[in-house]
């Protein structure tokens, strides 16, 4: 039995006023009133959707609830929302025959239409087998014929059940109705009864949604998004991967090669002070050469000097330089010099070729070789050797990339107008200046594109988060308990988060080992992964929370 005692429910005008009535027996009751007088306000209260003044209801019958705006679960297909606690039976072909429903089994409810949604809630809510049903105008988003079928349902359904349906269909209320109420005066009136022989309301054995129910249906309704937000975020993963891997290739240039990285220059322009220099610092002239002569071609390229080459006339070039004049293993090139006002070649084969990391075209030969080489080349007056050593205006130190700051200060501070260079050191600082623009760009793509990704990943949860709201509104409303559904959420969620976390180091360390990542790249990921996962687990503890009766009730409430 189904008894209010001395109910009071208020808006901002009085709805119910010290109603009281029972609903005993079986059949089909139905209620009518003027639009807004509290039909649907009654009808949430019996289910438990809406708060009431005071009074009582006393209730301890297992009820379901049909509801006018279908409350179908867009992810899951018309067979999957109608049994959503059990698997089909035989006997429930005759419902969906009734119904319609048969060749539509397979759609998803954005593929039916509004009588076509109402059917299937209609046939989920009867297939739960309970004592009472309540109906909040069950026909109507239906046309004449189905409304007939729902209603002759119903009306069979009402001979072992209590079926209460609100409506304000008069035809409807005629031809079905056993008893009808009419909302008037803030109470509940009489206005029609059958005088039937009612049955008693009994209770019957009823198996309703359990856990298994309802985590089968979590992960029914969110594996579709939550693999593609998995998959979104591993390719946003392998592409920062990736987008670091170019940045360090372009910008990072702390393992740059050069044959020549341990050797500072020292150029001075006063040849009054060059002897002071070469006693004072143990330094080197180098040979003079301006250029280099390629079949009967002359090209301006950088011409240094190397420890242990095996001849004077063997030269080892970058693969820049073998490019530029189209070179390789064996070729033979003439080193340039000046002699005289006219330029003078030595013939020299090119022994090997190198790649190092820079845009510089450079030719390596042996110093020492070389000055012995110009030893026994005589001139007019003196050993070709001496002329040159005369004109040379650059000297060579051996210096350890560490200690070239000091030794530059060092030899500087003698004289202003001498300037100390390293070639590495140079290249560094051009690329720094040349790519000073992209890095910044670098830096604001991987700065946005990590911005995106995290408000991705906070909308999508957000918009996740709404949906469940009203799946476990629909749960709720069909029996199952609030701690029922937050254990599958935890369950099921909290498995999809580990799952992302898993993945995600995985495709990092995919990314590490496949694109050499540095140290601080590889932080950069983890850090994004880890503001994803609580982000994550953040939104859905803040769910669980959220999953209370005035939120759950206003969804049930307002469809």
């Amino acid at each position: 039995m189904i008894m209010i005692k001395n109910l009071f429910k208020s808006y901002d005008k009085v709805i119910f006023a010290d109603l009281s009535v029972s609903f005993e027996n079986c059949g089909l009751y139905v209620i009518k009133g003027e639009s807004g007088s509290g039909k649907s306000t009654f009808l949430n209260m019996l289910a438990g959707f809406e708060t009431y003044d005071k009074g009582v209801i006393e209730n301890d019958h297992t009820q379901i609830m049909i509801f006018q705006s279908y409350e179908l679960i867009e992810e899951l297909t018309v067979e999957k929302n109608i049994y959503l606690y059990r698997k089909p039976r035989s006997k429930d072909k005759t419902l969906l025959q009734k119904l319609g429903l048969e060749p539509l089994l397979k759609h998803y409810p954005k593929e039916l239409s509004g009588g076509q949604k109402q059917r299937a809630g209609i046939a989920r809510s009867l297939l739960f087998e309970t004592e009472v049903i309540l109906c909040d105008e069950p026909t109507e988003s239906l046309d004449i014929n189905n409304k007939k079928v729902v209603m002759d349902i119903l009306k069979e359904l009402s001979e072992d059940r209590l079926v209460i349906v609100v409506s304000h269909d008069e035809e409807l209320i005629k031809e079905y109705a056993d008893v009808v109420y009419e909302i008037k005066d803030h109470g509940l009136n009489i206005i029609y009864n059958a005088q039937k022989d009612f049955k008693p309301l009994e209770k019957k054995e009823y198996r309703g949604l359990d856990k298994g129910n309802v985590d089968k249906i979590l992960k029914d309704t969110s594996r579709f998004r939550n693999i593609l937000f998995i998959v979104i975020f591993m390719i946003f993963v392998g592409f920062m991967g990736g987008l670091f891997k170019v940045y360090d290739d372009l910008f990072v240039k702390d393992d740059m090669y050069f044959l020549n990285a341990d050797k500072a220059y020292v150029k001075i322009d006063d040849s009054d002070v060059k002897e002071y220099y070469l006693e004072s610092f143990d330094l080197k002239e180098i040979v003079p050469f301006v250029s280099v002569m390629v079949n009967d071609q002359n090209y301006r390229l950088n011409i240094y000097p190397l420890d242990d080459i095996a001849e004077a006339k063997d030269v080892i070039i970058n693969q820049n330089a073998a490019d530029k004049l189209n070179l390789k293993v064996g070729d033979e090139i003439a080193l340039m010099y000046e002699y005289l006002t006219k330029m003078q070649g030595i013939d020299c084969r090119v022994i090997k070729i190198v790649k190092e990391e820079t845009s510089l075209n450079n030719i390596y030969y042996d110093l020492d070789k070389m000055w012995e080489y110009f030893e026994g080349v005589k001139t007019e007056y003196t050993s070709m050797a001496e002329h040159l050593r005369r004109h040379a205006d650059t000297l060579e130190a051996d210096v350890a990339l560490k200690d070239f700051g000091s030794f530059k200060k060092q030899i500087e501070e003698q004289d202003d107008e001498v300037s100390v260079y390293n070639v590495l050191l140079e290249e560094k600082d051009s690329l720094a200046k040349e790519s000073e623009v992209y890095k910044l760009v670098f830096d604001i793509a991987r700065i946005v594109l990590t911005a995106m990704v995290l408000i991705y990943a906070f909308v999508f949860k957000d918009r996740e988060n709404k949906r469940l709201k009203r799946i476990a509104a629909l749960l709720l409303s069909f029996g199952i308990t609030k701690g029922v559904f937050k254990r599958s959420c935890l369950t099921i969620k909290g498995f999809e988060i580990v799952a992302l976390g898993f993945l995600s180091l995985a495709m990092i360390g995919a990314s590490y080992l496949l694109f050499d990542l540095r140290n601080s790249d590889l932080l950069w990921l983890l850090a994004v992964v880890i503001v994803v996962l609580l982000i994550e687990s953040l939104m859905l503890w803040r769910f669980i929370k959220d999953i209370k009766n005035d939120e759950i009730n206003t969804i049930l409430k307002n469809g």
